[in-house]
């Protein structure tokens, strides 16, 4: 299955949304400060944003040869906004 495919059903974003809310159903709703969590529409652009790029990370990652030891590198994110 391409990265494409996986992402037919269910686009980055609202699969960063579900990563969030997992996150958020981790920690009790806190964030690493031990303050409540926002909810997603809340959050700024720049934090959601930060979200997606993290989860295209992982999907990328998820679709590569088992047999790679080394992940991509993930400063190429850095300064990533979506399309």
């Amino acid at each position: 299955m391409s990265n494409e495919q996986a992402t037919a059903e269910h686009s980055y974003r609202s699969m960063a949304i579900s990563a969030y809310k997992s996150y958020a159903a981790n920690t009790g709703n806190k964030n690493f400060k031990g303050d409540p969590m926002p909810k997603w529409d809340e959050l700024p652009l720049g934090i959601q944003t930060a979200w997606e790029a993290a989860t295209r990370q992982l999907i990328y990652i998820a679709y590569q040869d088992p047999e790679i030891k080394t992940f991509p590198d993930e400063q190429k994110w850095s300064g990533w906004t979506r399309p």
